[in-house]
């Protein structure tokens, strides 16, 4: 690993992401509350907490709140880069 970005992401109930891909980057998920679903490329994985889940690079792929509670992870972008553009989409940029 040369470089990673680092945040976090706050799902309400029945919220998701918006479905995206990264070029040259993989992006990770670690669940700390929460149940949800994250799909990459038609793959889909039911989580929890203490669940981590990869998406590679160049895969479609979001996460979903399926729960009844916020769904709160952390998400690691590795190299880091693309996750500039996700927090401008955000408005948090």
């Amino acid at each position: 690993m040369t470089s990673a970005a680092i945040g976090t992401v706050t799902i309400p109930p029945g919220g998701q992401s918006d479905a995206h891909t990264h070029e040259h980057s993989d992006e990770f998920w670690i669940v700390t509350k929460g149940h949800g679903r994250i799909s990459a490329d038609g793959n889909e994985v039911d989580v929890e907490p203490g669940a981590v889940v990869c998406a590679p690079a160049n895969s479609k792929h979001q996460i979903i709140n399926t729960g009844k509670e916020m769904l709160h992870a952390y998400w690691v972008i590795t190299p880091a880069g693309p996750e500039e553009a996700m927090l401008k989409i955000m408005g948090k940029l």
